[in-house]
């Protein structure tokens, strides 16, 4: 099956609800693309691992790649579309500005917000980070990280066909440009009859680690008056165009809120979620936030909110041209303008083989797959511990921090307290559409807080906000 012949489903078509499905697509497809990944992709990872160093970068001649060797049923399940993705019905499509995309100057702060129908959006670039292909967690997972960006890739070339200029900027340190024709074929336009603009910054060396996650911004930095919407994302994230019309939805709604201060503090974000796989029904969880995680307010003329006091890491980010520039103005480290010197030279003299700046390279406070153990939960323990005290000298190296929700959700210690908020009202998307799914499943029980199903969640955020809206009425007919 020819993935050039594929129809791309209608935006006019009639949509189905989200279901606990509706982002990984038909069960017939999942369990396809489970069984590639457990037979195929671990043998690949051993021959990769025989080959002398010189030959690991050259993917492009790996004799087992799985990808390449799938029969076509195969192939069109790893690249095809999801038949099961649905939509939110409630949320509405966010249709292409064409002209009305002007980008002009923008000086001082613009505001955090505006009003779905004032935010124009024609061109959309979208950054991938990758460090490698799945090496550095293969004690907890035994897939290839080039299938989980080939599969994000299929659904965000939907933006395409709905008449926006997408444009993918690879940022990893691995010869990702060496699957140019898979990647072209993932990003093929019917609408264009053209893959969409690809961009590859695939020069960075394996041992660039956690500073890898921060090369977004300089790429971001250097086209952020040529683009209205920003997207940056970790390779094991699965992106949909319908994560994009929710977010401008909401960030609408946060704009007609009565609350000043709301209106200028508070951002809509993303959970991460993963299949609970020792679940039979597979069910999506939580691990970073539990239901205690999310304090439920109202915030005047925009509805019911659940406010994320526990980690606000998404590994993801999307932001307005306009929220960028407010970001650029409050952030103290900068955004896309690192004010960090030192760590863009870092990577600019390493692009010239030279190791190092002034004789010695940063301190960097990462997760690091060769640690196992105890130590492994030593540092974890540090690195909470960390952001805890917010000690900004180790909280700038880490690896969360650089992929950015981490820098902008931190409160007051470095963008002036944007804090993160998802919907609970159904008019706005609901809980469930700003959930994120982390492709490998590989963290649930194993790091984080606990297990928290999403469905739970969203019946104890429903369960609260009704036990405050009682107590709001009470008081109302007290005065």
């Amino acid at each position: 099956m020819l993935l050039r012949g594929v129809s791309i489903e209608k935006s006019t078509t009639a949509v189905s609800k989200l279901s606990s499905e509706s982002s990984i697509g038909s069960q017939e497809d999942l369990e396809l693309a489970l069984r590639i990944t457990k037979e195929k992709i671990p043998h690949e990872k051993v021959e990769r691992q025989k080959q002398p160093k010189g030959n690991m970068q050259n993917e492009e001649n790996d004799p087992a790649n799985p990808i390449k060797k799938a029969n076509s049923k195969e192939k069109a399940s790893i690249l095809g579309p999801f038949d099961a993705e649905g939509r939110n019905p409630a949320i509405p499509l966010l249709q292409p500005a064409g002209e009305k995309a002007t980008r002009p100057p923008i000086s001082g702060r613009p505001p955090l917000h505006r009003p779905a129908s004032e935010t124009q959006i024609q061109k959309i670039i979208l950054t991938i980070s990758s460090i490698d292909r799945g090496e550095r967690i293969s004690d907890l997972w035994a897939g290839d990280k080039l299938l989980t960006i080939l599969k994000t890739l299929v659904s965000v070339r939907e933006l395409c066909e709905r008449g926006f200029d997408l444009t993918v900027w690879f940022i990893a340190a691995w010869k990702i440009s060496q699957q140019r024709e898979l990647i072209e074929e993932a990003l093929f336009c019917q609408r264009t009859q053209e893959p969409v603009q690809i961009r590859y910054w695939d020069h960075f060396p394996p041992d660039v680690g956690g500073f890898l996650s921060s090369r977004h911004r300089l790429a971001m930095a250097k086209v952020m008056d040529e683009y209205d919407f920003f997207i940056s994302i970790e390779d094991d994230i699965y992106l949909t165009p319908s994560m994009v019309d929710a977010f401008v939805h909401a960030s609408g709604r946060l704009a007609l809120t009565t609350d000043a201060y709301a209106r200028e503090h508070h951002m809509v974000g993303f959970s991460r979620k993963e299949h609970d796989l020792l679940r039979e029904d597979r069910a999506w969880a939580l691990w970073e936030t539990l239901a205690v995680d999310y304090h439920v307010l109202q915030l005047p003329g925009a509805g019911w909110w659940a406010q994320v006091t526990g980690n606000p890491h998404q590994a993801m980010w999307m932001a307005t041209r306009e929220q960028i520039y407010n970001f650029e103005s409050r952030c103290e480290s900068g955004f896309l303008k690192l004010k960090h010197p030192r760590e863009a030279e870092w990577v600019e003299v390493r692009l010239h083989g030279t190791r190092g700046v002034g004789g010695g390279e940063p301190v960097q406070i990462m997760y690091d797959a060769k640690l196992r153990g105890l130590e492994y939960l030593m540092m974890h323990l540090l690195s909470s511990l960390i952001l805890i005290l917010s000690h900004k000298h180790f909280v700038h190296r880490l690896l969360q921090f650089h992929s950015g929700a981490l820098q902008i959700f931190m409160g007051p210690e470095e963008c002036e307290d944007i804090r993160k908020v998802l919907p609970i009202d159904d008019d706005i998307g609901g809980f469930e559409s700003f959930t994120v799914w982390h492709m490998t499943d590989s963290k649930l029980r194993v790091m984080g807080e606990g297990v928290a199903l999403v469905r739970d969640i969203v019946t104890h955020l429903n369960a609260e906000k009704a036990w405050r809206k009682g107590k709001i009425r009470g008081a109302r007919r007290k005065n």
